[in-house]
C-alpha cells in the first residue's frame, strides 16, 4: 500500500466526525487546526490557547497518528488496519471536542494530574468502542463506574489504589506510558481564570447547538444533551435592561420614591419623608397558560435573570387566569411552573397592581387573551413572545413593549 499522507487522514477524520455527528461537527468546525511534528510540547492532540495566542485551537501531532496508522497496518490485512486507524483518528477529535462541549478547558482542579484523569475518564466512556485506542484511560482501569461527572472521578480517585499506583511508578511521569496526558491538557492553562474565553467556549457550544438539527441532537448521548441544556440555560439578553431601567427611572421618578420616618419632608417639615430607592423593585408577572411552551418559559426566565442580574428586587408571579404562584427571584429556574390553564392578564395585573410596593410591573406573555379593559396604575412593560404582528389584535393599547424571539 502507498506511503500515507497523514494530514490528508487527519483531515478525513475530521470530516468524518462532521458528516456522522452534526453537534460535534458544528463545534470543531469552530476551531483553526494546527498539524505539528515532533519535537513538539504536543505529541498526540490537544485543544486549547497557545501562550500569547487569543484563539482556542485544535492541534494534532503527525507523527503520533503515523504511529497509530502503523500499528495497526503491521499486518497482514492493511485494509481493515486502515479502517482501524481512521476510526481511532475519529475518536481522537471526538475526544478533543469532548473536552470543550463538557466545559473541561475551564476547569482547574487543586490537583491537576488527578483531575486530567478524571476528565478522561469522562470523555473516553463517551465514545464509542471501536474509535478508541487501547491506551486511552478508562474508568474500568480504577474499577470505577461509567456514568459520572468528572468531579465524582476526581474524588474516588483520591485514596484509588491503581492510581496511586500508576502514579507512583511514573506512568504519567515523562517516560510513563501516560506521558502525553498532562501535555494534552497543557493549552488549558489559565483560561479557568480568564472570562473572556469562558464565553468564547460557552458560545462556540451554543452555536453548535442552535445549528443541530432536532435529528442530530437525538443522537447525542441524554447525558451530554443533559449538560449542555444545562450550561446553556443562560442566555445572553436580548433587552437590553440597564438602559430600559434608567429609561425608566427617568420617566417615572414618583413610582421611585418611598417614605421613610427616618426623613423629614422638606415640603412640610414633618415625617415621614421621601427618600429615592437605591433599587428597583419589579413585579414580574410570568404568563403559564397552556399556550406558552417550555422554550417560550426559558426565553422569558432568561430575561427575568438578567433583569435580576442588573441589580433589581425581582417578585414573580406566575399566572394564567390568575396569580397560581409567587416568589423572589433569585437567579434559578427550574422549568417547573404553576398555571397551565386558560389565559386572563387583566386579573394577575390588578392583583399586583393593588399591592402598590412595586416600581413597575414586567409582563412575559404571548398577547394571546381577552381585552384588557382597565390600566393599572403601576407602569407596565410587556415582554412579548410570537405576539401577533397586528396590533389592532392586541388585547391592549397601552404600555411600552418589546419583543424577543427563539434562536432559530
Amino acid at each position: 500500500m502507498a506511503e500515507l499522507d497523514i494530514r490528508k487522514e487527519l483531515l478525513r477524520s475530521i470530516i468524518s466526525v462532521v458528516r456522522h455527528k452534526e453537534f460535534y461537527g458544528h463545534v470543531v468546525q469552530q476551531f483553526e487546526k494546527v498539524f505539528v511534528s515532533n519535537p513538539h510540547r504536543i505529541s498526540t492532540a490537544a485543544v486549547g490557547r497557545y501562550p500569547g495566542d487569543r484563539f482556542i485551537k485544535l492541534t494534532y501531532n503527525e507523527d503520533y497518528f503515523r504511529g497509530v496508522y502503523d500499528e495497526y497496518m503491521k499486518g497482514s490485512d492493511q485494509r481493515e488496519g486502515l479502517r482501524k486507524g481512521r476510526l481511532v483518528a475519529s475518536g481522537a477529535s471526538e475526544h478533543e471536542i469532548l473536552h470543550v462541549v463538557l466545559n473541561h478547558l475551564v476547569i482547574a482542579y487543586p490537583d491537576k494530574l488527578r483531575g486530567d484523569v478524571a476528565m478522561d475518564l469522562v470523555v473516553n466512556q463517551n465514545i464509542p468502542g471501536e474509535r478508541l485506542h487501547a491506551s486511552w484511560l478508562m474508568p474500568e482501569r480504577y474499577g470505577l463506574p461509567n456514568g459520572e461527572n468528572s468531579k465524582w472521578y476526581y474524588e474516588q480517585l483520591r485514596g484509588n489504589d491503581k492510581f496511586n499506583a500508576d502514579r507512583a511508578s511514573g506512568a504519567f511521569g515523562p517516560e510513563g506510558v501516560f506521558s502525553w496526558l498532562a501535555e494534552s491538557h497543557s493549552l488549558w492553562g489559565g483560561l479557568d481564570g480568564d472570562p473572556v474565553a469562558r464565553e468564547f467556549l460557552k458560545d462556540v457550544i451554543r452555536k453548535a447547538r442552535d445549528n443541530t438539527s432536532s435529528e442530530g441532537w437525538g443522537k447525542v448521548g441524554s447525558d451530554i444533551r443533559e449538560f449542555v441544556d444545562g450550561l446553556l440555560q443562560w442566555r445572553p439578553p436580548q433587552i437590553p435592561w440597564s438602559r430600559v431601567f434608567r429609561n425608566f427611572c427617568a420617566s417615572a421618578e414618583d413610582s421611585c420614591l418611598e417614605y421613610t420616618m427616618s426623613r423629614l419632608s422638606r415640603r412640610f417639615g414633618t415625617r415621614p419623608g421621601i427618600r429615592r430607592r437605591d433599587r428597583l423593585h419589579v413585579a414580574v408577572i410570568v404568563d403559564t397558560s397552556m399556550s406558552i411552551d417550555r422554550e417560550q418559559l426559558r426565553l422569558f426566565f432568561n430575561e427575568i435573570r438578567w433583569i435580576w442580574r442588573n441589580g433589581a428586587v425581582v417578585h414573580v408571579f406566575e399566572a394564567d387566569t390568575a396569580i397560581k404562584d409567587d416568589y423572589e427571584f433569585r437567579g434559578s429556574f427550574t422549568c417547573e411552573v404553576a398555571g397551565r390553564g386558560g389565559t386572563n392578564l387583566e386579573v394577575p395585573l390588578t392583583q399586583v397592581d393593588k399591592m402598590r410596593r412595586f416600581d413597575c410591573i414586567v409582563y412575559c406573555t404571548d398577547f394571546e387573551a381577552p381585552a384588557i379593559s382597565r390600566r393599572p396604575r403601576t407602569p407596565v412593560l410587556w415582554v412579548l413572545s410570537d405576539a401577533p404582528e397586528d396590533r389592532s389584535a392586541w388585547p391592549c393599547d397601552w404600555g411600552a413593549a418589546v419583543r424577543i424571539e427563539s434562536v432559530a
